[in-house]
Order: C-alpha cells, then sequence, then structure tokens
C-alpha cells in the first residue's frame, strides 16, 4: 500500500550517492522479499557484509536495537534470516538468528520466536500461515507465549510490484 516503485528509486538514490547504506539495502530487500525471496536476500547479504565491516574481526559486540545506529544492519540480518528460512535453508537461517540473539540479548528483534521455528523444522509457510494461530508455542500451562513484536512486519505486506523485477532471473543470484 505505497509507491513502490518510487520507494525504490529513493533508494536507489541513496546507494548512488553511497553504497554503504545499509538501511537502503535492507529496504531494497524489504521490497523485494514477498516476490522473489532469492533476489531479496541479495540485499539483505550486501547490506550484512557492509555492517561486518564495522565489527573487528573476533570481536565480541552487542548491538542493541535501542540504540538507533544498530538498527540497519539488525535489519539486514532479520531478513537475511527471514530469506534462508523462507527458501528452506534451515542451517543458515539458524546461524543467522542465533547472530541476532548473540548481538542483541535483550531484545533480539524477534530472532528468538524465528529461531524456535526454525529449530523445530517449521517451515516459513507454516509458520506465517494466515488461518493459523498467530503463534502455536506455549508454555507448561498451555498457555500462549507472547509474540514477538512483528519486527520489520508493516515493510513486508506491500502487493504491489513493478513489472521491471518480472525478468530478473532468480537462479542466477543463489548463493
Amino acid at each position: 500500500d505505497g509507491d513502490v516503485s518510487g520507494g525504490r528509486e529513493l533508494l536507489m538514490q541513496v546507494l548512488h550517492r553511497d553504497l554503504r547504506c545499509i538501511d537502503a539495502h535492507a529496504h531494497l530487500g524489504n521490497l523485494m522479499f514477498d516476490h522473489s525471496p532469492a533476489l531479496a536476500l541479495v540485499h539483505y547479504r550486501v547490506g550484512v557484509a557492509i555492517g561486518d565491516l564495522s565489527i573487528p574481526p573476533g570481536s565480541r559486540v552487542h548491538a542493541p536495537w535501542n540504540l538507533i545506529c544498530n538498527r540497519p544492519l539488525l535489519r539486514a540480518l532479520h531478513g537475511m534470516g527471514l530469506c534462508e528460512w523462507r527458501l528452506g535453508r534451515f542451517e543458515e537461517a539458524k546461524q543467522v538468528f542465533e547472530r541476532m540473539i548473540a548481538l542483541d540479548p535483550i531484545e533480539g528483534c524477534g530472532a528468538r520466536f524465528r529461531l524456535f521455528s526454525v529449530l523445530a523444522g517449521q517451515s516459513w509457510e507454516a509458520a506465517n500461515d494466515e488461518d493459523d494461530e498467530p503463534s502455536g508455542w506455549r508454555d507448561e500451562d498451555d498457555e500462549r507465549l507472547p509474540e514477538d513484536a512483528r519486527f520489520g512486519g508493516e515493510l513486508f505486506d506491500d502487493d504491489e510490484w513493478d513489472d521491471e523485477w518480472d525478468g530478473l532471473d532468480e537462479d542466477s543470484l543463489e548463493a
């Protein structure tokens, strides 16, 4: 429900000025997520790779969501984990969600809930089926566990799509 083409154009202008803008890559991935998770994954991986350049090798870094400068990397990681999971790459999704929890152990940006589903072998489609209840996870008293804050969910609700993307070949972009 918005101007997808205009949004993409604006994000591309940002990248034209500075390819290091992690958030632009993450949001381009968000725009592509519903239509082509393989293509979206490319954007998320670029954003994560750029973010990784700021983290000294072998260091144990915390990047809590409440510090706004950490959000672009966490958004890119979140999208990357969702794409890996949606593409059936459970081990890769597990590693991404575990990394998000390590970066932000208190909040985890909803990664903890995604990780539970991945570890249980639940497909992305089954976990996101609109006909099912919002969460299948229950505690020992059969009470529903709290939902995550639907981290970035509003970014994935766009039904419009620009015909320019129809001609891209997903198979050539597989990792």
